[in-house]
Parts: C-alpha cells; structure tokens; sequence
C-alpha cells in the first residue's frame, strides 16, 4: 500500500487488491515505511486520502489510524470517519498521539457523521485516544449498536458518561484510560448491559457504581479516595492496583473488600510498597473468592506476613503469588499463630522466587496446611498483567537469582514424599501431589 501511495501510480492490480482490504490501517510505518525523509503530516495526509479515494471495496470491518493529528487536520479527518461509516466499519479505531504533546489543539470526535438508520448503526466497537468525546443525546443514539468503547487520554464530564450509559444500551466493556475526569464520578446505569468497566486515574477519584446489573468484572488502576459499589449483583472479578496510600490494596482487600463485593469469586491485587502488610486480626472474610492473584511489590517484609491474606479467603481454590523487589530474606513463623490448615486451596503458584531460606520455610508452611494440595509450582520468572483480568509470567528470570531448582525438588520430596516433581526447563518447577 505505501509503495502505491508514494509513486502516485496505483496500478490495476492494486484497484483490484483495494478491494478485498477489509482492514485499513493507517499509520507512521503502513504508510512510509522505514524512511524517516518520507515522515512528515502533510505527505500522510495526502497519502491517507489518496489511498481512500481509490478503494473500491463496499465495506470495510475496522478503520484504523494511529498518527500524531489534531484538530488543525480536522477536515481531513471528518472525511475518513465519514469514508468509514459509509463503508458500514465495525471497528474505529483512532489514535491521535498527543499525549505528552502541548499546545496543539485536540481532535473533537464527530457523533454527528456516524450513519444511523432504522434504530441501529453498523458501528461496534470504537477505540478514542487523545481526542475530545462530547456526545449530545441528539447525536449519541448513533453509537446505540456499539459493544465496546475505550476512552484514552480524553476529558470527560459526568453528563457525557451519563449520556454514554443512558443512550448506549447494548455496551458491553467500557474502558476509561487515564481520563481527565471530575473528582467525583458515579457509573449509573439501571437499563444498561455493561458487562465489563475498567477505569485507571492519576488524581484523586471518588468513584461509585451504581445499579450495573450485569456487570461481571471491574478494574481499577490509580488514586482512589474512596469507592462505592451499590447495586451489582452479577459482579464476580476484580482487580485493584491502588497507587496511593490512603487507599492500599492489603488494607482495602483485608478490611473493606468483603462489605462492598461479598459475592467476589475470582481477585486480583496488587500490593505496593509504602502500603505494607495487615496484621490486625480482625479481617473481613471473603467467603466467595475462589481464585486470588496477589502480585507483591512490597519492600523489606516478613514473607509470612502474606499468610493473613490467604487466610481471609477460606474458600480459595487458587493462589497465584508473585513475589517483587524484595530484599528481606527473613521469615517469623510464629507471627502466624496456630496451624490454620487450608482445606479447599488445591493449586498453588508462586512466582519471582530467587532462592532465599525465607522462601523455602513458606513452601515448607504451604505444604503443612494446605491440606487439599493438588499441584504447586514454582517459578523464577514473574507474572504481568494483561487486562481484563489475564496474567501470564514473562520468562525472565529475577536479576540475582539463586534459585537451584534440584535443591528445592530435594526439599520438597523430603516433604511429601509420595509426590511426583517435574523440573519443566531452568525457570520452573512443578510438584503433583497425591
């Protein structure tokens, strides 16, 4: 495509493949390839249009342009939107880079070109980052039909998101990326089908959610002052990564987290380090959580001092583990009390393992009082985070690792001896046990 772009001599050959091209994507490297002499705004825009105006296809399926634009090319951009909805496009996806760029005025996204006939719009799923997303209730009936919406880098004000809720009945997953948004923000939406809402904030946020009926999972990443759950019944996944002290992921999961969402089955936390661990006895029990993701950047802590977490869920099935950062090599055994067995925890993986003694007494604590023990692993690489609540571990093994995984298969067999322990390459252990 780029090579016909640049000549200017687009061939019958390539009207012909133009055709069939149901993906248009549209960006610094799609549209100049390598040369950077060949980057600047003005050769793009023209090779953007020149490309449109000889495409031959009906329709498309996705419409997609990652470049640095604002509203100084508001026009042209109005014509691709406009080419896209009259190609009938089920995916928009815009990308106007302009994050950390001052001073250019931002894109405002037009409601108002989306074709919208009979009650419904082939637009499904719509993908904004650094542009302006004001919808009218005129104009916000022409994004009835879409499924997902992700909003980046963009201001929003309550009666837009209000507008968003209340007109978009058929919105499933909505995600809002470090918006600009009000202090105060309430997701309210007794008609709506949203399933899935994730939302990330670099300043303070007071956040409710209110009358999601369907909602399944929620995500939040950021600054939260306070947060308020009313009214969802469906809610069985989250995940929390708290980057304030007021309001820690430990505190939060140990204290509150079973009052506002006691019907949770699977959690995900991130612990960070000026938060530390609880160790009040008086937790608040999630009876529901089955499935527990705790990914630890604490610093300089007792490693038992993760047992009170594991503890508050007495249902829990599996325990994902990623141990971060820490240099403590130190454990307190009689910190945890009495032998409190886990009678339903039957798969255990623990991550970012390094090989220090603390980490050995945990396996050996792990074994004595997990009772229902089935498989547990362990692992030197760490986990990531994908969203929508998807970890995977990355396969890069901690910087300073001791961890001598014959050693710790030696340990563990003089454990439970009636086991079976598989070393799957140098990063990875895995032990069945009967």
């Amino acid at each position: 495509m780029r090579d016909a772009v640049k000549t200017g001599l687009l061939s019958r050959r390539w009207r012909f493949l133009f055709s069939f091209t149901p993906q248009l994507k549209f960006d610094t490297l799609s549209v100049f390839g390598k040369n950077p002499d060949l980057q600047n705004k003005s050769k793009f825009l023209m090779a953007v249009n020149q490309f449109l105006r000889c495409y031959t296809g009906p329709k498309i399926d996705t419409f997609q342009l990652t470049y640095r634009l604002g509203d100084e090319s508001a026009s042209h951009i109005d014509g691709w939107i406009n080419f896209a909805s009259q190609s009938e496009a089920k995916t928009i996806f815009l990308n106007f880079d302009l994050v950390f760029v001052p001073g250019i005025k931002h894109y405002d996204f037009p409601c108002h070109l989306l074709i919208y006939h009979a009650k419904t719009s082939s637009l499904k799923h719509l993908h904004l980052v650094s542009c302006t997303f004001t919808p009218s209730l005129d104009h916000a009936k022409r994004l009835i039909s879409l499924r997902t919406l992700y909003i980046g880098y963009v201001p929003l004000s309550p009666c837009h998101l209000d507008t968003i809720m209340s007109t978009c009945l058929n919105l499933e997953c909505l995600t809002l990326n470090s918006c600009y948004l009000p202090g105060s923000l309430r997701i309210f939406g007794p008609s709506s089908g949203l399933e899935s809402f994730k939302i990330s904030c670099n300043d303070f946020l007071n956040l409710e959610l209110n009358s999601l009926k369907k909602l399944n999972f929620f995500e939040f990443a950021g600054i939260a002052e306070a947060l308020t759950f009313t009214g969802l019944p469906t809610l069985r996944k989250a995940y929390f990564m708290f980057l304030n002290k007021y309001i820690s992921g430990a505190r939060y999961m140990y204290k509150k987290l079973a009052k506002d969402l006691p019907q949770l089955e699977i959690l995900s936390v991130v612990l960070y380090p000026f938060e530390g661990l609880p160790v009040s006895d008086s937790a608040s029990p999630l009876r529901n959580v089955k499935e527990l993701v705790l990914y630890n950047y604490v610093w300089n802590y007792d490693l038992f001092g993760i047992v009170p977490l594991i503890d508050v869920a007495p249902a829990l099935q599996k325990l994902y583990l990623t141990l971060h950062f820490s240099t403590c090599d130190q454990f307190n055994r009689a910190k945890v009390g009495s032998k409190q067995p886990h009678l339903q925890l039957k798969e255990l993986e623990i991550s970012g393992c390094i090989g220090r003694s603390c980490e050995m007494e945990f396996f050996t604590y792990l074994l004595d009082n997990c009772v229902a023990l089935k498989v547990m692993t362990v692992r030197g690489d760490r986990k990531k985070y994908l969203g929508d609540g998807r970890w995977m571990n990355d396969g890069i093994p901690r910087v300073g690792s001791k961890l001598n995984l014959e050693v710790l298969r030696d340990m563990l067999l003089q454990q439970r001896v009636n086991s079976c322990i598989e070393i799957i390459h140098t990063n990875m252990l895995v032990m069945k046990l009967e």
